[in-house]
């Protein structure tokens, strides 16, 4: 099927909307072309058909086009997909707003879906013990443990904005804006033990201070992502919009001399090379859908170019004035492996590494968008993106990458939204996900049949 809206020239609003060449494979129906595009301000272009014929995916700003296009991964459908009812305990109902209306989120068929506990603050980060017991950061200061009855307890409080989550032999890391704590479990099932600060020398915090941790196998370290302090200004030292590493008995972090990361809430480890990955949120106030958000490959050494550069090291009209060779430009910056949707606030990026959902879904990323709600740049409710899970699957190297949404409805076709997920974390034999959500104070439980 294809519908098009043709205008008379492109000074006026164009809307092409074109299902192409969907063909069926073992990853399902791929869609050549989902896009919109229109002058002011300009929107999201993706897997675009071009009056040409010729297929492309890319976003297109007239201001810019001195700069080129930016790629992004291309968009395909999950084979069979389903409108889902929320299961909704009665003391959610009488208790949270979003929940006195019957809820429907949109999903992979049979799958099930609950809001699982409740009363969680501003839920962050997730992550599941290999017993079944789920942990949270509430950004409010505390660190709740969530049992298989969905009884929630607190094991750990007074932190200031409590965010990434880590678990290594047995044990939880966690990490707020200057500090990284242990908690050391009694036995493999409790939740009650002892809580150690290993270090409170990360950076301070700026605009962006949630920090994320990521336990690395191959060197026993741990990673901890530090944003920069603000969101499209020049950073005033070497220690934010970096990652800092560090001993997993403690001491002093040391940077791992990436810099240009503007926030970059999502980091793990590729299962098969072994590499950090991480996924960056796009910057503000470029032109309305214009910077990606990123996923990177983070190697020792890599300058990865916020704010002077976006996308495949375009450079930001910000800093025009600054030459060719100016000492405050980084040399040969990484351009990101796969761009994604602006605007979308992507908040965890996971690889998926289990068989429970099939081969396709082997060494994928499981991205979460929370949604851009700021306002930093005026844009109509209906250009809202994110509020959603994707899959994102790629080579090893982050070539031919495709996304596909996994989890949505949190956003309405009014741009009107209900939630806000924030983390995902799945129990071990990788049949059950667990998503925050900040907005609502919940986790929701999604069951693979």
């Amino acid at each position: 099927m294809i519908k098009r809206l043709l205008p008379a020239s492109y000074g006026k609003l164009l809307l092409f909307t074109s299902i192409l060449g969907m063909t069926l494979s073992s990853c399902g129906a791929r869609f050549a072309s989902i896009f919109y595009e229109q002058k002011n301000p300009q929107a999201l272009q993706r897997d675009t058909v071009l009056t040409s014929g010729d297929i492309r995916s890319w976003i297109d700003y007239a201001d810019f086009k001195g700069n080129g296009i930016i790629k992004l991964a291309t968009v395909e459908k999950l084979p069979s997909m389903d409108s889902v009812s929320l299961t909704i305990p009665a003391e959610v109902r009488t208790t949270v707003g979003a929940f006195e209306v019957d809820r429907k989120l949109y999903m992979p068929t049979g799958f099930k879906a609950e809001v699982y506990a409740w009363g969680l603050g501003n839920a962050s980060d997730a992550i599941v013990r290999d017993d079944g017991t789920l942990f949270i950061s509430d950004q409010g200061g505390r660190i709740l443990a969530v049992t298989g009855s969905g009884q929630v307890t607190q094991i750990a409080g007074g932190l200031k904005s409590p965010h990434g989550l880590e678990m290594v032999n047995g044990s939880l890391y966690y990490v707020d804006e200057r500090r990284v704590y242990r908690f050391d479990f009694t036995s493999p099932t409790s939740i009650e033990g002892t809580q150690t600060e290993l270090t409170d020398q990360l950076p301070d915090a700026g605009e962006f201070y949630t920090r994320t941790i990521r336990y690395r196998p191959t060197d026993k370290k741990l990673y901890i992502t530090i944003g920069a302090t603000e969101a499209n200004g020049e950073e005033r030292d070497r220690e934010h919009a970096t990652i800092f590493r560090m001993d997993l008995e403690g001491g002093r972090p040391t940077r791992m001399f990436i810099g240009g990361l503007r926030n970059t809430m999502g980091i793990d480890v590729h299962p098969v090379t072994g590499d950090l990955w991480g996924v960056d949120q796009g910057m503000d106030n470029l032109a309305e859908q214009l910077a990606p958000d990123e996923i990177n490959i983070l190697k020792s050494g890599g300058q990865f170019g916020h704010p002077y550069y976006y996308s495949q090291n375009y450079r930001n009209p910000k800093y025009a004035d600054y030459k060719d060779g100016d000492v405050r430009l980084p040399k040969d910056p990484t351009s990101p492996a796969i761009e994604l949707q602006p605007y979308s606030v992507s908040t965890d990026m996971q690889f998926y590494t289990k068989d429970a959902l099939g081969s396709e879904w082997k060494n994928s990323m499981l991205i979460v968008f929370k949604g851009y709600v700021l306002g930093a740049v005026s844009r109509p409710k209906e250009l809202r993106t994110g509020f959603k899970v994707v899959r994102v699957r790629s080579k090893n190297d982050g070539s031919d990458p495709f996304q596909a949404d996994f989890i949505s409805g949190w956003l309405d076709s009014q741009g009107d939204f209900w939630g806000q997920p924030v983390g995902i974390a799945w129990s071990k034999d990788g049949k059950t996900f667990f998503v925050t959500d900040e907005k609502n104070s919940v986790v929701y439980k999604f069951t693979a049949p």
